[in-house]
């Protein structure tokens, strides 16, 4: 499953993202470092990660390879191993757009319609 949450600086998307994945185990990787071959083990996804959150996501291009159902582990001086792609959580503060199905978060348009009910508006 991959969610996608967008706003602007400040507008909560981490506190989200936090509140979402709870005390599941989670990885957090800034999406530059995908480019490096062995990012999964560099960041620790095992078997049991169940979820991958890429911050300040700004291209779909550079995460094509978590759009699979398997994710491939590379670790030094071992054999390839694939698992089970985990729960994708795309953070951006622009809307991305992927060709796979997708659940997408306003954080601008989530928390001001949350602020208003709180307030009576």
């Amino acid at each position: 499953m991959i969610t996608i949450i967008t706003g602007k600086r400040g507008s909560g998307k981490s506190s989200l993202v936090k509140k979402i994945v709870g005390d599941k185990k989670a990885i957090w990787v800034q999406q530059y470092a995908l480019n490096g071959y062995f990012w999964t083990s560099e960041y620790g996804v095992k078997a049991d990660t169940e979820f991958i959150i890429i911050d300040e996501a700004t291209d779909i291009e550079g995460l094509k390879e978590l759009l699979n159902d398997v994710l491939v582990i590379q670790e030094r001086l071992k054999r390839k191993r694939s698992i089970s792609m985990p729960q994708i959580i795309i953070v951006s503060q622009n809307a991305l757009k992927v060709d796979v199905p997708y659940t997408h978060i306003d954080c601008d348009i989530f928390y001001s319609e949350v602020n208003g009910k709180m307030m009576g508006k």
